[in-house]
């Protein structure tokens, strides 16, 4: 059976109101190549590489063996970002002047300063470089998160001519390169004599990473066996670092907390686990930001106190809307780096109102009266909902929408042919407000703000929605 009627109101008469294992000890060897120049503009800028070469058919030096992924294939190419956590970055040849599969020549790109421009000069047959390592790769194990990991890489110019280092780049800013020749602190460009020796000192800050590490330095010299590069004729030498890095403080499970939608006439809570990662004691003494609507607190697990439950409590009454909060755990001793985790979730009244979004007619036909209807519910079973004051108003006036001014009604066109009819579905729990098109509704498209009081707190007491719609 139909709901009976409780109100049929005509809207005319309403009123409105408003990085691989250490490479063992021996020397590497630069891979043979021979590379073109690559014509800088005169601010000393690096033009753009204009494409791929053929790979070529010499077999690989032990150099540039190791600096692909031991199996002779190159690992893709990776953008030189900060901190990135990626893998090895590739520098890697196959042959004079070509690079290898899955490298691109930008990847092999590295700044030089202006100053040493004049350096790029071929060398004079017979007086060539030769720049050899007594390692290509450092793998410093498994390490705690925080630690500052040196390690040492031994060079020797094993040429006929004076080698010169042009610059160095470390691939992420977790990573220091450091250069001495004979024991002194080494000035880009000074010429190395052959058979002199010289250290790479290098540093991997393992400070805000987790798990497997890998990064790099690369090294431009003037050696013309060394891979070609778009900033300069010669050529990059790569050596790689790589670490499995312990965390100190991590989540057990999801490192964030979704509540969903939840109404505001009731409390609500969800919890998340902390703990070391290899099975420390440690204490959480608090959370920021400091937030007076969500309420955070922690205790230990059990008496080891190396795992600890966080409880998240939303407190009832919030406002309406979404919520997201991000917090940083505070813990002693202090992690080496931040934990934060997300608090995530939608504040909604006692009243539900369906179609949230409004009631939408498309296009109906002149002369026939058209229906759709919204349902609405409420939660809060201690206040009975009592819809009242219905009005319609104009939509684009903002000043009345935001109570900054008194409310403007909708022009006569549409209070005259939209009708609205309550039916009681449950005593003060649920109504369905139908909303009827007249058949008198004047062709052209019609949009009009729906608004009524709902008796509810926090319900909200006062909703508004949209009617839109087209009449043929």
């Amino acid at each position: 059976m139909r709901p009976s009627i409780l109100a049929v109101v005509s809207i005319a008469s309403f009123t409105f109101a408003a990085c691989s294992k250490s490479e063992p000890a021996g020397k590497a060897q630069a891979p043979p190549a021979a590379a073109k120049s690559a014509e800088n503009s005169a601010s000393g800028a690096a033009q753009a590489p204009k494409g791929p070469v053929a790979p070529a058919t010499q077999p690989k030096s032990p150099l540039a063996h190791a600096m692909t992924d031991g199996t002779g294939a190159h690992p893709p190419s990776t953008p030189n970002v900060v901190g990135s956590n990626t893998g090895p970055p590739n520098a890697a040849t196959v042959g004079p002047g070509t690079v290898g599969p899955g490298t691109t020549s930008s990847a092999l790109s590295v700044p030089l300063e202006p100053r040493l421009a004049d350096q790029y000069r071929k060398p004079e047959p017979g007086a060539e470089p030769k720049i050899t390592f007594d390692k290509m790769s450092h793998d410093f194990g498994e390490v705690d998160e925080g630690k500052e990991l040196p390690a040492e890489f031994h060079f020797k110019n094993e040429g006929k001519g004076p080698l010169k280092i042009l610059n160095t780049q470390p691939l992420c800013g977790c990573t220091l390169g450091e250069l001495s020749v004979g024991g002194k602190p080494y000035t880009m460009g000074d010429p190395i004599a052959p058979g002199a020796e010289g250290v790479l000192k290098a540093t991997l800050r393992t400070t805000g990473f987790s798990g497997e590490k890998k990064t790099a330095i690369k090294v431009l010299t003037n050696d013309p066996e060394l891979p070609a590069t778009p900033d300069a004729p010669f050529g990059i030498a790569q050596v790689n670092l790589s670490a499995m890095i312990n965390k100190f403080l991590v989540f057990e499970g999801e490192g964030s907390v979704g509540f969903g939608s939840m109404p505001n006439t009731e409390p609500f809570e969800r919890s998340l686990i902390v703990k070391t990662s290899k099975g420390q004691p440690f204490q959480v003494i608090g959370f920021e930001p400091a937030d007076p609507a969500i309420v955070l607190s922690a205790e230990p697990t059990d008496e080891t106190a190396n795992r600890w439950k966080v409880k998240v409590s939303v407190p009832m009454g919030m406002a309406l809307g979404p919520i997201s909060r991000q917090f940083h755990v505070l813990t002693k001793p202090d992690a080496p780096s931040p934990l934060n985790f997300l608090v995530m979730g939608v504040i909604r009244g006692a009243i539900d109102l369906e179609p949230a979004q409004g009631l939408h007619f498309s296009v109906i036909p002149h002369g026939r009266p058209q229906m759709k209807f919204f349902t609405i519910r409420n939660r809060n079973p201690k206040t009975p909902m009592k819809i009242e004051n219905i009005r319609l108003l104009d939509p684009t006036d903002r000043r009345s929408n935001s109570g900054l001014a008194p409310e403007k009604k909708a022009d006569a066109r549409i209070t005259d042919n939209i009708e609205i009819n309550l039916h009681e579905l449950e005593a003060g729990m649920g109504v369905q407000m139908d909303v009827v098109i007249k058949e008198t509704m004047p062709p052209g498209s019609f949009t009009t703000q729906l608004a009524f009081s709902t008796g509810v707190p926090g319900g909200p007491e006062e909703v508004k929605t949209m009617i839109t719609g087209y009449v043929r």
